[in-house]
C-alpha cells in the first residue's frame, strides 16, 4: 500500500489570535486548546478542516469542522484537503494520539511542531475506497455521538440548574451574602512535586486528568510512592476540589470534585481544595465551571514563561456568593443523581467506542 505525507495532500497552518480573542463572544467558534470552541467575533477558516491542539493536556485530540472559525495561535489547522477531508480525519483519530506521544516536547506543557504533522503519513487509497470507508465510520460514529450528545445535555441540565437555584454569579441577582473563596474552604494545598513514574503505591492526577469542563478522568496514569508522614498532605479524597493552578493561559483553573472512593496522590500543579461549614464542594466546583468564572480566570492569569498560573492565594481571593448551605446540599444531591446518569452513558460510549475503533482498523486494513 502506498503512503502519502501530510504536508502533500494539504494546508497546516496556526491559528493568528491568542487567548483573549474570545472574551467578547461572537457568531464564531473559537479553538483553542481545549476540546470544546469558544465563541468570537471573527473567522480566518472556513470549510472542511482539522483542528489539532499545539500545547497543553490536549496533545494528540483531533477535532473537525465544516463551516467558518477561528484558532487559537498555538491550535494547528489542516485545510485545503486534496483527498476526502473526512478520510484524513478518521486516520488521524484512529493513529494521531499514539503517533504524537513519543514525538511531543515540553516538561510543564505538551507541544508538537509542525514537522511532526507535515510528515504524518496516511494510506493513499482510491476516492471509491476512501467514500466507502468514510460512509461506514460516519455510520458507526453517529450512534457513537448520540450519547456523548446526551450526557453533554446533562451538562447543560446542571449548568442551568445551578442558575434556576443561585442566581448570577455575576450580578448576584438573589442577593446572597457575599465574601471570598476564602470564606469557604478550610484548607488549599499544593500537591506533591516527586517524579511519577510507571509503578507505585498511589496512582497521581497531573493537570492532563481534569477536564475543561470540570469532570476528572483516569486516562495515562502514573504513580508514586508516599511516605506515611505525606499521605495527608499529598492524596486527595472523595469530596475533594482540585484547581489547575498552571497550565495554558485557557486551561488554568480547570477544577474538579473528586468523587472516587480510592485514595489518590495529585501533582504540584493542582491545589487540594477542602470546603468549610459554610460551602457544599458541588458548589464551589460548578461555580468555578461557570460562564463567568471562566471569562475571570482567564481575565486575571499571569503568563510565566509561556505557561499561565494562579496560585492557591489568589484563587482564595476571587469574589463569590455565599448560598444558604441547605440549597447548596440541594444541589448536590441533583449533581449526585445527574452523574450517576452519565456513568451509565459512559459505559455506553465505552462499548461503542470500542466497536468504532475496531471498524476503524479492520477498514483501514481492507477487511471490511
Amino acid at each position: 500500500m502506498d503512503y502519502v505525507k501530510l504536508e502533500e495532500i494539504c494546508n497546516i497552518t496556526t491559528g493568528k489570535h491568542d487567548a483573549n480573542h474570545g472574551e467578547n463572544g461572537g457568531n464564531y467558534r473559537f479553538y483553542t486548546c481545549a476540546i470544546e470552541p469558544i465563541k468570537c467575533p471573527t473567522y480566518s477558516f472556513e470549510g472542511a478542516s482539522i483542528i489539532l491542539p499545539g500545547n497543553g493536556a490536549n496533545v494528540g485530540e483531533v477535532l473537525y469542522d465544516d463551516g467558518k472559525f477561528e484558532a487559537y495561535q498555538r491550535t494547528y489547522v489542516l485545510n485545503s484537503i486534496k483527498v476526502n477531508p473526512r478520510f484524513v480525519y478518521y486516520q488521524l483519530k484512529g493513529r494521531w494520539k499514539k503517533y504524537i506521544c513519543n514525538k511531543q516536547y515540553g516538561s510543564a506543557t505538551n507541544y508538537i511542531r509542525y514537522n511532526n504533522i507535515a510528515e504524518f503519513k496516511i494510506p493513499l487509497l482510491s476516492t471509491e475506497e476512501q467514500n466507502k470507508i468514510v460512509n461506514l465510520l460516519d455510520k458507526a460514529d453517529e450512534i457513537r455521538q448520540k450519547k456523548k450528545l446526551a450526557n453533554d445535555k446533562l451538562d447543560e441540565f446542571l449548568k442551568s440548574t445551578f442558575i434556576s437555584i443561585f442566581g448570577n454569579p455575576e450580578t448576584n441577582d438573589k442577593h446572597w451574602e457575599t465574601g471570598t473563596i476564602r470564606d469557604i474552604v478550610k484548607e488549599a494545598k499544593y500537591g506533591t512535586s516527586s517524579k511519577a513514574g510507571s509503578e507505585g503505591t498511589y496512582p497521581i492526577l497531573r493537570m492532563g486528568n481534569l477536564t475543561y469542563e470540570g469532570a476528572i478522568i483516569l486516562d495515562d496514569l502514573k504513580y508514586i510512592d508516599l511516605k506515611d508522614n505525606e499521605l495527608e498532605k499529598y492524596l486527595v479524597k472523595q469530596g475533594d476540589i482540585l484547581f489547575n493552578r498552571t497550565n495554558s493561559k485557557e486551561l488554568v483553573g480547570k477544577t474538579a470534585v473528586y468523587r472516587y472512593e480510592q485514595p489518590m496522590a495529585f501533582a504540584g500543579y493542582l491545589v487540594r481544595v477542602r470546603t468549610n461549614e459554610k460551602a457544599n464542594a458541588e458548589f464551589l466546583s460548578a461555580f468555578m465551571n461557570s460562564d463567568y468564572m471562566k471569562k475571570i480566570l482567564r481575565l486575571k492569569c499571569k503568563n510565566i514563561v509561556g505557561m499561565a498560573n494562579i496560585n492557591a492565594q489568589e484563587l482564595q481571593d476571587f469574589g463569590i456568593y455565599i448560598p444558604l448551605i441547605e440549597l447548596q446540599d440541594k444541589f448536590s444531591k441533583i449533581v449526585e443523581k445527574v452523574e450517576e446518569q452519565k456513568q451509565n452513558n459512559e459505559l455506553v460510549i465505552e462499548q461503542m467506542n470500542n466497536l468504532f475503533n475496531s471498524l476503524s482498523q479492520r477498514a483501514f486494513k481492507g477487511e471490511l
